[in-house]
């Protein structure tokens, strides 16, 4: 479902980001359904060690859903 789809997406990212050393910029969807997520990343290495760091993404007050054409989400991350 998509909930568990954008949890896995940004478990990816905050791996790359940890291991690359990179900072995100911008990301834009290109595709997002119930199974299927695309989306175009803008990464940039780091320049300074961030002021926080966000340790894991959390299934806790997770919500997504669609609504007229629209993707709504609401994620908390552990920091």
């Amino acid at each position: 479902d998509l909930p568990e789809l954008l949890v896995k997406w940004l478990r990816e990212l905050l791996y790359y980001e940890e291991a690359e050393s990179m900072e995100y910029r911008d990301a834009t969807f290109e595709k997002l359904a119930e199974n299927r997520l695309r989306a175009r990343v803008r990464v940039e290495p780091q320049r300074r060690p961030p002021i926080r760091e966000i340790k894991g993404v959390t299934y806790h007050g997770l919500e997504a859903a669609g609504e007229e054409g629209e993707w709504h989400a609401r994620i908390i991350f552990d920091v």
